[in-house]
């Protein structure tokens, strides 16, 4: 059940949200106890991104590794000016600036290059068929696109091919004949993950190559082959799912799961020698439950073993050997696609009639784009998204729609775009008529088709359905105030060594414009200004929409009354139910720890739970809800 572990690249940076480094307080140098032996082998490095990870390039990825390889705890680097500092210890990336943070990890390339991502090349030949390359061809073309090669020769079917990655294009070399070639990138989480069952009867993960192995002839629909798993033979039997050793003609009986499974639990993987592996979905579910709760620990057992993970430490301790490994969590995230393949997926071949076609300012005038990926942008655009990342030609690029620009994620490289209309479609309008738009923070009605909008308004619903006549929800964009937000979430990852629990809660203003509050250049929420209340000194969030509406919903006249959605950092917060304390001016401390204190309050009125900051930067005024009774 081995699995690669994971890293980002500088490819990506703007798709980042960074994570503010821990600082020197919790810098850890423990290489002699917790280092696995220094590996001979060549390795990549990546690091992640908002979608996904990505490769660092081949030769900031040969820095990373001579440092690693000589055994430093740290290695700082330029990417596109910017400094970073990769920590060994934490398998972390700060860029020394923004102090922003990134996970970071290592992928082994043996002699036998693995196929970490799930990438299948393949040929298009005679009569538009497509057709996947063998197993050994597929590894050694992988192996060379990975490592930096414009191009490798690969031996199938008796004749040698020159594989040229710049034009995309497999060439005979006895008859110079041109094919093309297609790289398609599978996400793991898209497959399954396949389990056969110990003496104890319980299910165990394949690794993940033989899952990958086992699951291509799956997919070819083979009923019956032979598999060579840790240096053993089995016959392998999917019309039954059984497996048998060869040897010992022991039978043991075989499991398929979809993947999709963890996308509610997110995926968990320990590292083992050779690099991390998943755990199982029940483990993964346990654990994940047991993250979620804020336990500081779980126990569980497998293969007759105890186990212990330590959440603060992210560490899974073996109870009868004492030895101690790393584990992580991975998130779900789409990898970026290309224009051509969003269009084909999620969009008409060409806009729809009405909709603009899109231009981007090139170093010789405005250039249109291909009619495809217009129509992709404009189904975005129509479904409340801001922004929309993709793939060109190994480059990534992030399309802002508020600030009608494209940028280059490896060159930070800024082209203004434009339509061919006057403005974009009414589905989103970037500026709102008749509200202000102070510098650095703008406003974005969103369709009441997109997923964002019937987001907030589910929210909103489950207390108010059926109260109110009309319905608005406006997308607020202050950068200044929301990287205050993104330090202050950053600062308290650092100190509770996880991400802390975010949640959207309603804020009613009262008698206050609620744009005194989304417009402040400083920081949206300010406890200066608050009032004392049942838990102290603070700014109150409530879970339900009714609360909020009921007597601190700002009216702007007879009929319209306003309140905000806040994306609010709660983290470990002190759960008092329905317990009060006025005299509170921050958070109490940690049972039994004198010098850190809980992250916010929660409480119980009314019989809504409600959640207290008193950390002005601690929230993020991210909608505004307008809506008529």
């Amino acid at each position: 059940m081995e699995s690669l572990q994971s890293s980002p690249s500088a490819e990506a940076f703007l798709l980042m949200v960074g994570a503010q480094s821990a600082g020197n307080n919790i810098v850890i140098y423990k290489f002699a106890q917790t280092r696995p032996a220094l590996s001979t082998t060549n390795a990549l490095w990546e690091f992640e991104s908002d979608n996904g990870f990505m490769l660092y390039k081949k030769s900031d990825s040969d820095v990373i590794e001579a440092a690693y390889q000589q055994g430093n705890a740290k290695v700082k680097l330029k990417v596109s000016g910017k400094e970073y500092e990769l920590d060994f210890g934490e398998m972390v990336q700060v860029n020394t600036g923004t102090q922003y943070e990134r996970k970071i990890g290592r992928i082994l390339l043996g002699d036998k290059a693995l196929d970490y991502r799930w990438t299948v090349w393949k040929v298009k030949v005679d009569g538009g068929k497509i057709v996947t390359y063998e197993d050994a061809a597929n590894e050694e073309i992988q192996k060379a696109y990975v490592q930096g090669k414009s191009g490798c020769v690969i031996t199938t079917m008796g004749n040698k091919y020159l594989i040229d990655f710049g034009n995309m294009k497999q060439i005979n070399e006895a008859t110079k004949y041109e094919r093309e070639i297609i790289k398609e990138q599978y996400s793991i989480r898209s497959r399954a993950l396949w389990l056969w069952q110990d003496d104890n009867g319980k299910f165990m993960p394949y690794r993940k190559e033989d899952c990958k192995t086992i699951e291509d002839q799956f997919q070819a629909k083979a009923e019956q082959f032979v598999a060579s798993i840790s240096q053993t033979n089995y016959d392998i039997d999917l019309s039954n799912l059984t497996q048998t050793n060869q040897d010992t003609k022991k039978v043991r009986n075989m499991k398929r799961v979809p993947l999709e499974i963890f996308i509610d639990s997110e995926v968990w993987e320990w590292e083992e020698d050779k690099g991390f592996s998943l755990y199982g979905p029940n483990e993964a579910k346990a654990i994940e439950s047991a993250y979620k709760n804020k336990q500081p620990k779980l126990t569980f057992t497998a293969n007759s073993c105890n186990y212990t993970i330590d959440f603060c430490k992210m560490t899974q301790t073996n109870d009868n050997t004492g030895k101690t490994r790393a584990i992580r969590r991975i998130p779900f995230a789409a990898p970026l696609s290309s224009p051509a393949a969003v269009a084909a997926q999620a969009a008409p071949a060409a806009p729809a009639n009405g909709d603009p076609l899109w231009e981007c300012n090139s170093d010789s005038g405005f250039v249109k784009y291909p009619p495809a990926f217009c129509a992709a942008l404009n189904a975005a655009l129509k479904s409340g998204q801001t922004t929309y990342a993709y793939n060109y030609n190994n480059t990534a690029y992030l399309i802002d729609f508020t600030k009608m620009q494209q940028t280059n994620q490896e060159t930070n490289k800024v082209r203004s775009i434009r339509t061919t209309v006057a403005s974009l479609p009414a589905a989103v309008s970037v500026a709102v008529p008749g509200k202000s738009q102070p510098p650095g923070c703008k406003l974005a009605a969103l369709s009441a088709s997109s997923a964002e909008f019937g987001k907030v308004k589910g929210l909103f619903d489950k207390t108010m359905s059926g109260k109110y006549k009309s319905f608005d929800v406006t997308l607020l964009i202050n950068p200044h105030a929301k990287s205050r937000y993104n330090n202050c979430v950053n600062l308290i990852k650092a100190e509770n060594s996880a991400y802390p629990k975010t949640l959207l809660l309603f804020h009613g203003t009262s008698s206050t414009n609620p744009k005194a509050i989304y417009e402040g250049y400083y920081e949206n929420f300010d406890v200066a200004h608050s009032k004392q209340g049942l838990w102290g000194r603070g700014v109150y969030f409530a879970c339900n929409a009714f609360y909020s509406c009921n007597g601190y919903a700002y009216k702007s006249n007879n009929n319209t009354y306003s309140i905000l959605v806040a994306e609010v950092a709660v983290g470990n917060y002190c759960d008092y139910q329905k317990n009060t304390d006025s005299s509170l001016i921050h958070a109490p401390n940690l049972p039994g720890d004198p010098h850190r204190r809980y992250d916010s309050v929660s409480g119980i009125t009314q019989g809504t739970r409600v959640f207290i900051i008193y950390n002005s930067n601690q929230a993020y005024s991210k909608y505004l809800i307008t809506y008529t009774v």
